[in-house]
């Protein structure tokens, strides 16, 4: 294994880090693509894990809304702390926060900027009707 210091960070050829950064570039050229390797968010708050785990399970070019995903989480009326949630996601794409939109059909926040959000839906399949995303799909 190489390894290389450069200002104290150590950086190691990994073959999981290579997967995962292969997977994000397939997914940005919108190839189907499951992360399912394992992740670490143990160190997470209870309901920021508890939201970014019931994010991951949300299928591959399908989307839900933040009142839908506080609803399975048990409180309906927890969108937007769902939505604080998904803001502070330590591993976009990972786990697919961009699957999570407002009750409108509005994208919502992301990250990487509302057109990036929208790219990663178009290329998973969705349509939209102006900025809005067409739920019933």
């Amino acid at each position: 294994m190489r390894t290389i210091h450069d200002e104290n960070i150590e950086f190691r050829d990994d073959p999981l880090c290579l997967l995962v950064s292969q997977k994000i570039f397939r997914t940005f050229r919108g190839e189907k693509v499951e992360f399912n390797e394992p992740i670490e968010i143990s160190h997470l708050p209870p309901f920021q894990k508890r939201v970014l785990e019931a994010t991951k399970e949300i299928p591959w070019g399908t989307v839900t809304t933040y009142g839908k995903l506080a609803d399975k989480l048990g409180n309906k009326n927890a969108a937007r702390a769902v939505g604080n949630a998904l803001a502070a996601n330590p591993l976009p794409l990972i786990i697919a926060c961009h699957r999570v939109v407002k009750s409108n059909g509005e994208i919502g926040g992301f990250g990487g900027g509302p057109e990036l959000k929208k790219k990663l839906l178009q290329n998973e399949g969705l349509k939209f009707q102006g900025n809005r995303i067409a739920l019933n799909q």
